[in-house]
């Protein structure tokens, strides 16, 4: 049952403080009270226990030192709102929604949905949340109002905003009665108006990703069943943004984290070794070849094309910073365990 709304086993109280408002759960606050101000470059990671992602850190990189922003075991994933000035959280085994203002350490939960939200993401305009349950598409505004179901969906992938803002590209199976047949990506604009087959596809699409300059899309198959030693692996595709001249790029990580550049030439992935090892590559796209580096994990890029991040599990547990495909400014975690990185304030 929900963690956070069952009564007897959590108590939801707003604390009147001199700043703002504190969430409490599980009679502690879901926030430290830890504020952050911009301050040059900031990285925000998961970083968890046993293989569970628990709290949001941020690491400044001019000074190296870590500021955790949530406390407690069950935050499941973030992301940066366009501004930089908010987080939107997944929290709780009931995986509820809340916005964490990290300038002031106050979070409101967002009262969207009765079920378990499995991803959200942002509009590009940071007015609205878009938000998945168990077979739907929601939008909310960003303080909680105007909640509606934009779209049924009928595989469990995530889905991604166009760059203005207009549609939402997500996957329908060709055939929903039977989850082993092909699944295509489909569009719908956000207003709900308008629903068209965007990418018809013969394997099983999943995870859209449109480039931020709006002239492709990126997609995976994740039922290619390539087998490389041990690891299973998915199949990177990408498209132009209508849909058309649908070409593979190359074998991922089974569900890789895909970045792309924000000029969108360029994309970081998880590349798979004839020996199963996993390293990092760089597509370019107006060359359409990759280039591959050393044994590392999670690449993200910065604003700017400068430099990106990347997890290192080999040396001390460390997010690293890098201009190229040496192994750059590394920074060592406050704490051991699963990390993601959720990416670079905005």
């Amino acid at each position: 049952m929900n963690n956070i709304r069952s009564i007897g086993l959590i108590a939801v109280v707003l604390v009147a403080v001199a700043m703002g408002v504190v969430l409490v759960v599980n009679n502690q606050p879901l926030t430290t009270g830890a504020t952050l101000a911009r301050d040059g470059d900031q990285i925000a990671v998961l970083i968890g226990v046993k293989g569970k992602a628990s709290n949001l850190f941020v690491l400044d990189v001019r000074s190296g030192e870590f500021v955790q922003l949530t406390q407690g075991d069950d935050l499941l994933m973030a992301e940066w709102s366009p501004d930089g000035e908010s987080v939107a959280l997944i929290y709780g085994q009931e995986r509820e929604l809340y916005v964490l203002d990290v300038e002031t350490g106050d979070a409101q939960k967002i009262d969207a949905s009765d079920e378990s939200i499995w991803q959200t993401t942002w509009s590009p305009d940071g007015q609205q949340l878009a938000y998945r349950t168990d077979g739907s598409i929601f939008l909310v505004n960003a303080d909680g109002s105007g909640d509606r179901e934009l779209a049924k969906y009928s595989r469990a992938s995530s889905f991604d905003w166009s760059p203005g803002g207009a549609t939402i590209a997500y996957v329908w199976l060709d055939d929903p009665g039977d989850t082993r047949t092909a699944a295509s990506i489909y569009e719908i604009k956000a207003d709900g108006s308008e629903t068209q087959l965007l990418i018809p596809f013969e394997g099983n699409a999943a995870n859209p990703l449109f480039s931020p300059d709006g002239a492709h899309i990126l997609f995976v198959d994740e039922n290619a069943n390539v087998e490389i030693g041990a690891v299973p692996t998915d199949i990177l595709y990408m498209a132009n943004a209508d849909g058309s001249e649908i070409r593979k790029i190359d074998v991922l990580a089974s569900r890789s984290p895909l970045r792309w550049s924000p000029d969108g030439q360029q994309i970081l992935y998880e590349n798979i070794t004839a020996d199963g090892d996993v390293g990092i590559c760089r597509f370019l796209v107006a060359a359409q070849e990759s280039e591959c580096g050393y044994f590392r994990f999670q690449p993200i890029w910065n604003g700017t094309v400068e430099k990106f991040a990347y997890y290192d599990t080999f040396v001390s547990n460390r997010i690293c910073v890098s201009t190229d495909f040496s192994s750059g400014e590394c920074f060592v975690l406050p704490e051991n365990g699963f990390t993601d990185i959720v990416g670079w304030r905005p």
